[in-house]
This record gives structure tokens, sequence and C-alpha cells, in this order.
């Protein structure tokens, strides 16, 4: 569900679970969960859904996203458990204000002059990785990030993420859990799981770091309370 100007402030579709798949073509955002964007406002949203799920097999989006998305936009989220599929196709984007590719959990964003506060919530994200080329961070929790002038008061919450790489091209960094960006911003996971059995990881003049936990930002807070990682090579298919 899209929510802008004038949409209900209290959107409870917590009995509803959503399943995308994109095989080709070309869009901005491929979201799993609800979409809020009314940056003019300082109203207050409520917004609740279901288990997400969103399988990528080819195509090109700027951002991914296994549960909801709030920009600029005053909302306390709640989203079921996320799941995330990745075969192929190209995710993110080089041009300067993008942060991220993949999110597996929610994603809320805000600047000055716009909605805050945002908390999300989610039950968990479920992120398998077979394929694909990545431009920008690979994140398999939630992520809360301000841009432009910045502001506090981003909270995102995961209680498990599982991040799977089998395949795959990553041109930035990888976080199992969740990320933070901005002072005053935080992302809190109970247990982050990364396991990476393949793919190709940087070039041969770059690298691409890997945090099995979280992530913070121009001050951001992340927490985790468990993190665990497994690389395995075994298979000769990581590089």
């Amino acid at each position: 569900w899209n929510y802008i100007s004038g949409s209900s402030k209290n959107a409870d579709h917590s009995g509803k679970a959503t399943n995308i798949t994109l095989v080709s073509g070309t869009v901005d955002e491929l979201i799993g969960g609800n979409h809020l964007k009314d940056t003019g406002s300082t109203d207050a949203y409520t917004s609740k859904i279901g288990d997400t799920s969103v399988t990528m097999n080819g195509g090109t989006v700027q951002y991914l996203i296994g549960g909801t998305k709030s920009n600029g936009t005053n909302a306390d989220i709640t989203n079921g458990t996320t799941k995330v599929v990745v075969s192929g196709g190209t995710i993110g984007d080089t041009k300067a204000g993008v942060k991220a590719a993949l999110i597996g959990g929610n994603y809320i964003k805000s600047t000055s002059n716009q909605g805050t506060p945002i908390k999300a919530v989610s039950g968990g994200t479920d992120v398998t990785i077979k394929g694909g080329t990545f431009k920008n961070r690979v994140i398999g929790g939630s992520f809360a990030e301000t841009y432009g002038t910045p502001v506090g008061g981003l909270t995102v919450e995961d209680k498990e993420t599982n991040l799977k790489i089998s395949g795959g091209i990553f041109n930035d960094i990888v976080i199992g859990g969740g990320a933070a960006a901005g002072s005053g911003n935080t992302s809190t996971v109970v247990t982050s799981n990364l396991e990476i059995t393949g793919g190709t990881f940087g070039s041969k003049t770059s690298s691409t770091n890997i945090f099995a936990g979280g992530a913070a930002f121009d001050s951001g807070t992340a927490t985790v309370n468990e993190s665990n990682l497994t690389i395995d090579g075994s298979d000769k298919n990581l590089n």
C-alpha cells in the first residue's frame, strides 16, 4: 500500500501478506511492504503489515527493500517477517545520494523540515542472494538514514537477520545486521547471521568490507546482541 498526503493515518494490514516477483524491466524501487511519503506533514502515521516477500530474477532496480519504507513521514511501523531472494539483475545506483542497494528489512529516512520521529520494527529478515550485481551496500536487516540537513529520531529494530550469499557481484560493503546513519538514529538487532559460500567481493583495485553484525555511519548507533559469521569457500565460488 502506498500512503501519501491525504491517506488514512492508521493503516492496519497486519493480516495481509505480500509476494512480489520481478523477472525483467527497470523500476525505481522494489518494496515488499508499505510505502509512506507525506513529507510536507507532521501528522503521525501508524503502519502495519504482515509478512512480506520479494523475489528478483532479473531486471534493474535502484533500491530493493524487503519490508516497509518511510520517506520523511512521521510513522510507527510494524512489518512481519521479510523474505528476499535475488538470483539475477542489477541493484543499486552509483549516483550521489544512493546509500544502499538491498535492504532486507525496513528502510526509513528523513531530513530537516520533514516528519520525525520514525520507528520501524520487523519480525525478522531472511535474505538469500544467489546472483546479481550490487552497486551499493547490501544490508541484511533494516536501515535508518538521514540525509541533507541531518535529523535524529529514526529507529529500526529487527529480531533476527539472516543473510545467505552463494553468488553475485558486490561493489560495496556487505552488512549482516542492520545499519543507522546520523546522530540520534539507531539500529538494534537481537541476532544476526551471515553466511557466505560464493560471490565476488570487490575487484583487483578495490576491496569490499564485510560486517557480520551491524554498521553505524556519521555518528549513528548500531547494536547487535549476538552475531554469527560463516565463510566457506570449499566450492571454489568465492572470490
